[in-house]
């Protein structure tokens, strides 16, 4: 059968070509194996180092390793070695030759580093070895930012600690001192502090300092140095003294006993016009004199001085006044007061007296501006003058000077003043009466006293008593005073007003307020045999004034007639009448003031008529009699026609 011999042996026509090439390859993959996992010709990278370990030190860190297991076929070349500040972020730092150890110095003592190792051959890099840490230590590094200032006998340092403690915490520092750089020694330790008081020093001795840090490794390096001077305010200035000049005033003085071992920097000057109020008015260099040009003359300065140094200001000197003698300024505030024939004029003392006393005030007076002469000289200490040579209604000028003992100052401003006094009195005083009031006329003063009437005084009083005043009035000369009683004996005066006052009386007048009575009342009349016979009653008013007749009127138709004036007295009897006639009768009271109102008039009718009577009053007496006439005839009418009834039955 074939294909059925030895089945060790492969035919090509028992398989087809393809499957002849897939039959070498596989059988080249199965030869490979071999090779790959004997190092053969076939290169590969090493696997990683092993047993890293670190050694911290001061400043580094010293690393070791042993090679890898497996070169990967080809030698060792070198290995690199990867770092970093936390675990798994190393980054390359140094590649080395065939090597098993590294020192890093590249470190700051206190930070704490990652490691890690791989090594190289033909065919590249390998995988890391393990990771490590570690942390190098040593002494603190130095501290800086020193500083030094310097005080009175003292120096003052700070500092600040330094960047790395060295991997151990600081314990303290060391101070050093010298007088000269490179000179110093050790001062004294202090505590975990950054800042230390050098006292008891020489004033103006210069001190070097520098600091180091100490931890438990030890002592640091240390810092850079720094000098100060320890110094003190300078003492104040000695011998101040202030020379015047005519428009000036120079200072001298010398410099402090005690500078405070500082040389001076400058001098400062105080001034002022009062000695608890001086402000700084110039600043020197070292220089000890000033002249101050900017002084008013006849004013008091006060002047002090102070030192300064590289401490500061020190303090000031004793004060010195100083004062440029002159003459007075002006007068202040004159002022001319008015009164009663004079002129009172009053002053301020000058603002500057010059620096001298006042000793006179010089008065001057002119009839107008800028016109005055010398008029009196009066003593320093006086303030008002009183001008009594004066004409009541004229214009004086003045004004004033001050003088001390360099002599006269400026006049003051003028000043005006027209002197007068009261008004004389009024003439020509009289009163009338006006009804049932009393009219009061008068003549304007003699002399107004200078200045213009402005008002008169009306006073009354009774008889035997005092006169008060009863109303002011303008610049009138007549008054009507309503406010009487009628028949009261008034006694008046007037007295004429001006700016300075009241003037004296005028003469007196005296008057009793009247009017004419009123009407008589209750006339009624009587015919008898031949004659009417009156009666009546006195007026209810007076009018001020006693009753001195009543006239008696009557009209018989043909117009009233007075027919007779009788004294005082309440009766008439008119015999001068005919019987069958009718008469008109009314009465008129008199007194001293005239005639009053008439009284109520009444008709008679002679012959036994019956008497008429009527209370009017106040109408045309013509009328009334016709109408007493008219009604007489109705009367005499009615009658008769009465009286033929009566003979008819």
């Amino acid at each position: 059968m074939a294909g059925s011999g030895s089945f060790g042996r492969l035919t090509v026509s028992s398989i087809g070509r393809r499957s002849i090439v897939v039959f070498m390859m596989a059988m080249f993959l199965v030869a490979s194996v071999p090779l790959m996992f004997s190092g053969g010709a076939m290169g590969a990278v090493p696997s990683e180092p092993l047993g890293l370990e670190g050694i911290a030190g001061d400043g580094q860190v010293t690393l070791n390793w042993t090679a890898p297991a497996s070169n990967g076929g080809s030698p060792i070349t070198g290995y690199q070695v990867h770092r970093g500040n936390a675990s798994g972020n190393e980054s390359l730092i140094a590649s080395l030759g065939d090597t098993l150890a590294y020192v890093d110095a590249d470190v700051v003592n206190g930070l704490t580093y990652w490691y890690c190792v791989t090594a190289n051959n033909a065919d590249g890099e390998s995988m890391a070895s393990n990771e490590i840490f570690s942390t190098p230590i040593g002494v603190p590094l130095a501290p800086y930012g020193i500083d030094a200032v310097a005080g009175d006998s003292s120096v003052g340092l700070n500092w600040t600690a330094p960047v790395s403690n060295g991997g151990s915490n600081i314990t303290g520092y060391a101070i050093y001192r010298g007088l000269s750089a490179g000179s110093a020694d050790l001062l004294v330790t202090v505590g975990n502090v950054t800042e230390f008081v050098d006292a008891g020093l020489v004033n103006g001795v210069t001190y070097w300092y520098s600091v180091s840090a100490e931890s438990s490794y030890g002592l640091g390096t240390r810092s850079y140095e720094i000098s100060a001077t320890p110094v003190k305010v300078a003492a104040s200035p000695i011998g101040l003294s202030a020379v015047t000049g005519s428009n000036s005033i120079t200072l001298n003085w010398t410099a402090p006993r005690d500078i405070g071992g500082s040389a001076i920097i400058n001098y400062t000057v105080y001034r002022g016009t009062e000695a608890w109020n001086l402000t700084v008015l110039v600043v020197l260099s070292d220089v000890p004199n000033y002249t101050d040009a900017n002084v008013i003359p006849g004013r008091t300065y006060y002047y002090m001085v102070s030192a300064t140094n590289g401490a500061g200001e020190g303090t000031r000197s004793d004060l010195v006044p100083a004062l440029i003698r002159t003459v007075p300024s002006a007068v202040l505030d004159l002022t001319a007061i008015v009164v009663e024939g004079s002129v009172r004029l009053s002053w301020r003392a000058p603002e500057d007296d010059g620096g001298s006393a006042i000793e006179h005030y010089v008065v001057y007076r002119g009839n107008s501006v800028n016109d005055e002469t010398v008029y009196r000289t009066i003593g320093g200490s006086t303030l008002i003058f009183t001008d009594t040579n004066v004409n009541n209604g004229l214009r004086y000028w003045y004004s004033i000077r001050a003088s001390n003992a360099i002599g006269a100052g400026e006049r003051s401003e003028d000043v005006a003043a027209v002197p007068i006094t009261v008004p004389s009195v009024p003439t020509g005083l009289t009163a009338s009466r006006n009804g049932t009031a009393v009219t009061l006329k008068w003549n304007a003063p003699g002399s107004d006293g200078g200045a213009d009437i402005s008002n008169y005084a009306i006073y009354r009083g009774f008889e035997g008593g005092e006169k008060t005043i009863i109303v002011t009035v303008g610049n009138v000369r007549t008054y009507t005073d309503t406010s009487v009683e009628l028949g009261e004996n008034y006694r008046y005066h007037v007295t004429a007003l001006n700016e300075a006052g009241e003037g004296l009386a005028s003469n007196e007048v005296s008057i009793v307020p009247i009017t004419p009575p009123s009407e008589p009342i209750g006339l009624v009349g009587v015919a008898g045999s031949g004659q009417v016979t009156l009666n009546w009653t006195a007026p209810e008013g007076s009018g001020g004034s006693n009753i001195s007749a009543y006239k008696v009127f009557r009209d018989d138709g043909t117009g009233a007639v007075n027919i007779a004036t009788v004294g005082s007295v309440l009766t008439y009897i008119d015999e001068d009448v005919a019987d069958g006639r009718s008469y008109l009768y009314y009465i008129v009271a008199v007194n001293n003031n005239g005639a009053g109102d008439l009284s109520n008039p009444i008709m008679v009718s002679m012959g036994g008529a019956a008497v008429v009577e009527t209370e009017e009053s106040g109408y045309d007496v013509y009328l009334l009699s016709a109408a007493v006439v008219l009604a007489a005839a109705l009367l005499v009418m009615s009658s008769m026609y009465l009286r033929q009834r009566r003979t008819s039955k």
